[in-house]
């Protein structure tokens, strides 16, 4: 976007005690290693930080990186870039800043794509498709998601399938949505993937509601939406199933509330 500085400028600082001890390690560390070891040190750091569960710790190591940026000399400085970005956009998503994230994810997608770094391009994509639709912005993540479809593996199709359903609903495409959420229901899932099922049977519903005549069908949805809540012991689903079921026994005129099923579906 114009007028937007650049990620390092953005960049919040982690407010944290320990960071800027990290930071000062990383400074000093730069002093006696090679460009090239120095940027896989990073990337070996920002690993064992992020399976650690120390976002903080993964954003000062990115910090302390792009601080050196302009005198790194390596091949592939893109693609490291990209790498850090994506790391900083992960972590900002555990701290729950997900507008700070969509900053350095999107930044890393620009990057990766300009350099051709398919693996990037990959994270980056699926990275932002989530995180554009947990921040509700359903029209930015849909071709995303249709992207995302085109190298998503076979295991997790089901949950990318989802995701579309939920954003052409959202967008108020029901034929759409009803498509792909047919296409879950339809596909013979493992007992693990019966939580996504439950969620396409509510989607289907939604989108059966929002065209004429789907009313029956609709309810027919949520009654199989209510069986797998009850199966799975989702109470949270279950008492949404009850609420939507009651509303189709009376007045189903009212338009029934969308519930942001937000997917569990992470990209890390």
């Amino acid at each position: 976007g114009g007028g937007r500085r650049s990620c390092r400028e953005r960049a919040k600082e982690p407010d944290v005690g320990g960071a800027e001890t990290t930071q000062e390690k990383w400074g000093n560390r730069g002093a006696y290693l090679s460009h090239t070891e120095f940027c896989a040190q990073v990337h070996l750091d920002l690993k064992t930080a992020s399976a650690a569960g120390d976002h903080k710790g993964v954003l000062a190591i990115c910090q302390a990186f792009l601080v050196k940026i302009e005198i790194l000399a390596v091949v592939d400085l893109t693609r490291h870039l990209a790498e850090v970005l994506l790391a900083m956009g992960g972590a900002w998503v555990q701290l729950g800043d997900l507008q700070e994230s969509e900053i350095h994810i999107s930044h890393a997608l620009t990057l990766a794509r300009s350099a051709n770094f398919q693996p990037g391009i990959r994270r980056a994509t699926l990275a932002l498709a989530w995180t554009y639709q947990e921040l509700g912005s359903y029209a930015r993540a849909l071709p995303l998601w249709v992207e995302v479809l085109e190298f998503v593996a076979s295991s997790a199709l089901s949950r990318v399938q989802l995701s579309l359903a939920h954003c052409h609903l959202e967008l108020n495409l029901p034929i759409q949505g009803l498509d792909f959420a047919r296409k879950i229901i339809a596909s013979s899932g493992e007992e693990e993937e019966l939580g996504v099922k439950m969620r396409a049977h509510y989607l289907a519903g939604e989108c059966l509601l929002k065209m004429q005549p789907g009313r029956d069908q609709a309810t027919k949805e949520f009654e199989k939406y209510h069986i797998l809540s009850k199966h799975l012991k989702d109470q949270t689903a279950e008492s949404n199933a009850w609420r939507i079921l009651e509303m189709a026994s009376g007045a189903l005129d009212k338009q029934t509330k969308s519930v942001r099923s937000t997917s569990s579906y992470h990209y890390q």
